[in-house]
């Protein structure tokens, strides 16, 4: 009784020092003259964004729990978002690691990994427009690459 009692109280703390906000995974995709992200808050978003960018995430990628998300589309206005019954499954003092990739038409391709944020907290998210002055956009997209080898290795 006495442990039932310790653990129930280390629970609260946990949930007490981490907000015990549930976490969401939803931003905006923007142009920029690199690549990256950043957790912001809602009202640090950028009205408008870039449309039909395509959002995919895997959930645990280095553990054998590991799940893949249906990929998510940015609307007219660079908004995504993902259901959050895809991370009811995890507890809500615990962080959830992520892989993202983002990709549109024409810009430079995001990989990174990430912590799932939670509350009011969402992803502001730049992709490297290569037409701007001072952009940083490489020759090579390595995730496109990795990806063909990958192909030509399961198809032997």
């Amino acid at each position: 009784m006495r442990v039932a009692v310790v653990l129930m109280g280390l629970m609260i703390g946990a949930c007490v020092l981490t907000g015990c906000a549930r976490h969401q995974l939803r931003g905006v995709v923007v142009a920029g003259s690199s690549t990256g992200y950043e957790v912001v808050s809602v009202d640090a978003l950028p009205a408008q964004g870039l449309a039909n960018a395509r959002v995919e995430v895997v959930l645990h990628p280095s553990s054998l729990d590991r799940r893949v998300l249906p990929a998510a589309e940015t609307t007219h206005n660079g908004r995504f978002a993902f259901e959050p019954h895809w991370f009811d499954d995890d507890p809500v003092y615990l962080d959830i690691d992520a892989e993202i990739h983002v990709s549109a038409p024409g810009m430079a391709s995001l990989t990174e990994r990430i912590t799932i944020p939670r509350g009011g907290d969402e992803l502001l998210i730049r992709l490297a427009d290569p037409n701007l002055p001072g952009s940083r956009v490489g020759e090579d997209d390595l995730y496109r690459e990795a990806l063909r080898h990958r192909e030509a290795f399961e198809r032997r």
